[in-house]
């Protein structure tokens, strides 16, 4: 496909293939990962274009359609509430507000 579609560009082929050549033959897990995946997700936006712009350019350039942004969904307060209750606690106490994780408009 890669050789198709590129003309026989061995460069754009060293980078795409998932067996690394230099250095003895390796596997190049990320490679194997988009190739196998039906969608590449970043997890926050500035992530997804990051791995578009710079990480997998060259897969983003053969599978645009496979590239995708999905935030996680987490709220720092949220994330705080599970990780630290007890500073989250505190928190609420000082500003007042028992369900300030929840309420996203305030504070």
């Amino acid at each position: 496909m890669v050789a198709n579609k590129y003309d026989n560009d061995f460069e754009k082929m060293k980078v795409l293939s998932i067996i690394e050549e230099e250095g003895g033959k390796r596997v190049n897990m990320a490679n194997l990962a988009i190739v196998s995946s039906h969608a590449v997700n970043g997890v926050a936006r500035l992530h997804s274009e990051l791995i578009k712009r710079d990480l997998f350019r060259h897969f983003y350039e053969l599978w645009p359609e496979k590239f995708q942004n999905k935030t996680n969904g987490i709220t720092p307060r949220r994330w705080l509430l599970m990780c630290n209750p007890m500073l989250s606690d505190c928190i609420a106490d000082k500003i007042g507000m028992v369900d300030y994780f929840s309420v996203l408009s305030s504070h």
